[in-house]
Parts: structure tokens; sequence; C-alpha cells
């Protein structure tokens, strides 16, 4: 092995939707700690991005696998996407993680 030990973390994501004050924003749960994070429309997917940036803001390191074609690791690989949330506003996501 590599000497790193890998774990999944899991959190839900949900839309937050824009009032005369603030933009869209998107509310993550993780282990009982929520925060939310501005829709970030530039993302690929805003829903994995705000996940991934609670996964950063909880201490944890995405495991990104191996590097693609260019050399990148992407990040959104790491992420599997488990079901619709009850209210079809957010969803359920799952990261492999590694802790040093």
């Amino acid at each position: 092995m590599d000497g790193l030990e890998h774990n999944l973390v899991g959190g839900t994501t949900r839309y937050l939707g824009p009032t005369n004050s603030r933009g869209s924003r998107i509310k993550v749960t993780m282990y009982g700690t929520s925060k939310i994070f501005n829709y970030n429309y530039g993302a690929h997917n805003a829903h994995v991005d705000a996940f991934l940036r609670m996964v950063e803001y909880k201490g944890y390191v995405v495991d990104s696998g191996k590097p693609d074609i260019f050399g990148e690791y992407a990040d959104e690989r790491a992420v599997s996407f488990i079901a619709d949330s009850e209210t079809g506003k957010g969803a359920i996501y799952v990261a492999r993680v590694v802790t040093l």
C-alpha cells in the first residue's frame, strides 16, 4: 500500500434560491456541521463543487486517484453521487479521502 489511510466521507447538499439581498447558494451538511457556499456558476456541477469545499473545510484531502491524460488530478472523479435528496433540491454525495 501507499502508507495512507483511505476513508469515505459523506454529506448532503441543498440548493437555496436567491433572495432580494443574496444570490443562489448551496448548503452542505456533513457529520452534523452545516455550511453555506455561494453557488459556483463556473463549476461543471455546483453541488459537487460545494461538497468538495466542505470536504476541504472539514480538513480532509480528496483522493483523486490516477491523473487524467493531461497529468491533472480531477477531484470530481473521486466524488460519487448516491441519491437525490428527499426534497429534490439537493443530493447525497460521498468522497474517498486520505488521511496523512
